[in-house]
């Protein structure tokens, strides 16, 4: 028997261009056709530079009017997020920020099944993202009286018991990767200032403190104090730590041999040109941009982090170099310089990753997944509506 539509309301702050972001928005394509019908719904506009790339088969809505910012425009906000959570079957939560708990309460007013989204470990995110410890007490109530929470990773499943989720409610959504799609994308334009005939690393995501880019630029400035040349690319929009990363550079001499490309293009395309492909961030619970660096065989050093996204994606590094999280910018220099002196060794542990990430972190068995959740979510509540509905 066909399975009826899902109408799925998925609440997030903002439209985001991060490797999460990117994901969740994946997902939400592929579950057109799996029988769930997305409103993505978000708060208010971005507060990045770089452009989000939008779900393209899901009815977006923002809450806010585009010039204005949700605190200054709150009514319209809680009309907006009451109309389209009446409108849904079921809510999926992005558990950061203030809209998740109002969110949450709006769903059980309405009757609607809510699920959390969670693509980190719960405890770190409350830290980083929950400083205000009210904030902290709604959130940790609303994990712990969802239907259901959907993570990405084992670690982010054992964190989501660790506040007490029932294990019946957690379903693992890893994070996955269309490595057909990647290799597509990297054939894409680049646009470099200048034609690079040094060895380049390559570093992508927000500039932002808890992507780590001032300790590779520590590495590469290790490197020049030992003669080493490279040149190293930071692709991705400038967060929280761009002018801090920017003074290193400028104070450490190496305005030469690092470049920004902030403006919103593909990464792929840059780590497709990289002679390593570098990762140093301090919280990063898989790392997408890691998974798209192995799709295309590109030699990977990453620091371990508390979240073990790289421990996760280099397999304890069988495909690549795991350095210990608390490594010195030295030890991240003499990691560095081995590769550049014998690059066979990791060349042959990414050129080994293809299958790996292709059956590990597949994308429809991803999608597949959490359509059934969903299906389920909304079956549930259609039973529990059928008394009042005979009624």
């Amino acid at each position: 028997m066909k399975q009826q539509p899902v109408a799925l309301a998925v609440v997030t702050t903002v439209l985001g261009a991060t490797g999460g972001d990117r994901w969740l928005y994946e997902l939400e394509d592929r579950w057109a056709d799996l029988g769930v019908e997305v409103t993505h719904l978000h708060i208010t506009g971005s507060r990045s530079s770089e452009a989000p790339m939008p779900p393209a088969r899901a009815r977006v809505v923002q809450g806010s009017r585009s010039d204005r910012r949700a605190r200054s425009d709150i009514l319209r906000v809680l009309v907006t997020m009451w109309r389209e959570i009446r409108r849904a079957d079921v809510v999926l939560l992005e558990p950061q920020g203030v809209s998740a708990p109002i969110a949450f309460l709006l769903a059980k007013l309405t009757g609607r099944p809510s699920a959390i989204y969670s693509q980190g470990i719960a405890e770190l995110s409350f830290e980083i993202w929950e400083p205000n410890k009210l904030h902290r007490a709604l959130v940790r109530f609303m994990w712990r009286n969802v239907d259901a929470v959907m993570c990405v990773s084992p670690g982010s499943v054992r964190a989501a018991l660790r506040q007490r989720v029932a294990r019946d409610k957690v379903v693992e959504v890893r994070t996955a990767v269309d490595v057909d799609d990647v290799r597509r994308r990297a054939l894409g334009p680049v646009e470099l200032s200048q034609p690079r005939d040094r060895p380049l690393l390559v570093g992508c995501g927000i500039i932002s403190t808890h992507k780590g880019f001032d300790r590779i630029v520590l590495a590469v400035s290790q490197l020049k104090q030992r003669g080493v040349v490279v040149d190293l690319l930071l692709v991705g929009p400038p967060g929280d730590d761009i002018e801090r990363v920017t003074s290193l550079v400028e104070s450490h001499g190496l305005a030469d041999r690092v470049t920004f490309v902030t403006h919103g293009p593909d990464a792929v395309p840059y780590i497709a040109r990289a002679d390593v492909f570098v990762h140093a961030a301090r919280y990063d619970s898989v790392g997408l941009v890691l998974l798209e660096a192995l799709s295309l065989g590109v030699p990977v050093i990453a620091l371990d982090e508390a979240a073990g996204g790289p421990r996760l994606v280099l397999e304890d590094g069988t495909y690549g170099r795991l350095l210990a999280s608390e490594a010195s910018p030295q030890e991240f220099a003499d990691a560095l310089q081995a590769h550049l002196d014998n690059p066979e060794e990791l060349r042959s542990r990414a050129a080994a990753a293809a299958t790996y990430v292709r059956e590990d972190y597949s994308v429809p068995r991803a999608a597949e997944v959490s359509a059934r959740l969903l299906h389920r979510l909304a079956g549930r509540r259609r039973e529990l509506a059928k008394p009042a509905m005979s009624e």
